[in-house]
This record gives C-alpha cells, structure tokens and sequence, in this order.
C-alpha cells in the first residue's frame, strides 16, 4: 500500500520518471508526441468518418446491388489488412515508386499545411482504413434496421422524396450506435 501511495503521487504530481530507453523525462517525451498523436489522430479520423459513414449509408441503400457487394467487399478488406502492412505498402508504392509522398518525417502545421498533410496522408490512410471499415459496417446495419421500420414505410406512403425520408428519418434515428463506434475509434486513434 505505500509503494501504491507513492506511485499514485508521482502520478498526480506529473512526475512520470524518466525512460528506460531514452534516459530521458517521460512528461517530455509525451510533450514532444502530443502534437504529432493529435493531428494523425484528426487526420485519420476525419478519413475514416468520409469514408465509412457515405459507404455504409450507399451500401444500405442499395441492398444486393454492385454497390452493396463492392463497399460490403472493401470494408471486410479494409477490416482484414493489417494496419503496418498497409503503411509498408504505402511506403513502397506511393512513397519510394511514385514518390508522391515523403515515406518519413514529421512537418508541424507551422511550416505550412501541405507540408503537414504531405507527411501525414500515408499514415492516416494506414491507421484510418480499418476504422472507415468498421464504421462502413456499422452504419450499413444500423441503417438497415431503421429502414425496416414502420414509420420509414409510413414516410414513404405520404409521398415523402426518398432523399427526405433517407436523411431526415433514417439517417438520423440510424446515428445513435455509429456515434457510439465513433467515439470509441477516436479514443483509440488517440490512445494507438
């Protein structure tokens, strides 16, 4: 109990020690991340939800069509490709084949915001792929089972424009389990 007290005041008073690899303090190291965590995290995040929220609602939409089978067919891919072989893959054929992009390095938004997105497009798109899949998935689902609803059928039998009935009643009633996914990707972008 007093190597818990103690540990639980080092905790409360920021002093994190220093580490064992580096030598050097932990609460700097953390300093120095923060920035670079935070913005791959908002890159990653704002690329997945683009990504899944639109091809969960199309897929949804068009049950059993091309569209369906094609983002049904990415999502379970992006599910299933690991996250450091698709950097690896990023890197070989976006960053040292094309040279589109630089393959290293971290550029603060500072110095400008293509210079800070450039160095930050391959690794959202690695960290971001796996989370518009699920998304993707969510959305589909929770869009399904509100278009089998009455009051979506009802909708539809006032003449309401599908566009209407999909965004105003569907959509809408179908964001209570995608923002719940949402928040638990954030915190994981945050925390990876």
């Amino acid at each position: 109990p007093v190597q818990y007290l103690l540990y639980m005041r080092t905790i409360l008073t920021l002093d994190l020690g220093n580490s064992i690899y580096t030598r050097l303090p932990v609460l700097e190291q953390m300093k120095d991340a923060l920035p670079k965590t935070l913005s791959l995290a908002a890159v990653a995040y704002v690329l997945g939800v683009s990504i899944g929220i639109p091809a969960g609602i199309i897929s949804a939409i068009r049950r059993y069509s091309v569209w369906d089978y094609l983002a049904s067919f990415l999502a379970f891919a992006g599910l299933s490709m690991p996250a450091f072989w698709l950097g690896i893959v990023l890197i070989i054929v976006v960053g040292v084949k094309l040279q589109w992009l630089p393959v290293f390095g971290y550029s603060p938004i500072t110095e400008g915001f293509w210079a800070w997105l450039s160095h930050l497009i391959m690794p959202a798109i690695a960290t971001g792929t796996g989370f518009a899949a699920i998304l993707a998935r969510q959305t589909r689902s929770a869009m399904l089972e509100t278009l089998s609803q009455d009051y979506i059928r009802t909708a539809y039998a006032k003449g309401l424009m599908e566009r209407m009935v999909i965004w105003r009643h569907a959509f809408r009633n179908s964001l209570i389990p995608v923002v719940t996914v949402m928040g638990i990707a954030l915190a994981l972008l945050l925390a990876g």
